[in-house]
């Protein structure tokens, strides 16, 4: 009975690192999307037809920049926290 506990443990233990693994490999994706659709929107303000844009749409987009900034952010802390190498 005490080898099929610890079976079960050590096949637990064993799911819970996929798991893991699993979840930091979705947040790396994450940020590299994340830190591509920054550097896109970063390009599309230096553009010259960005200062057509209505003050309205300008501080939605600097907005939804500041925002995927503060993602990203999380998201780098928390692999590093977890001393993810980040490809």
């Amino acid at each position: 009975m005490a080898i099929e506990a610890l079976e079960e443990r050590y096949e637990w233990e064993q799911n819970m690192e996929l798991y893991s693994l699993q979840y930091l490999i979705k947040c790396e994706y994450e940020m590299k999307v994340i830190t591509k659709c920054i550097g896109a929107i970063e390009v599309a303000l230096d553009s010259c037809e960005s200062k057509q844009l209505s003050q309205s749409n300008f501080e939605h987009i600097t907005t939804s920049l500041v925002i995927l900034k503060e993602q990203a952010k999380g998201l780098a802390d928390l692999l590093r926290k977890e001393k993810y190498d980040v490809l």
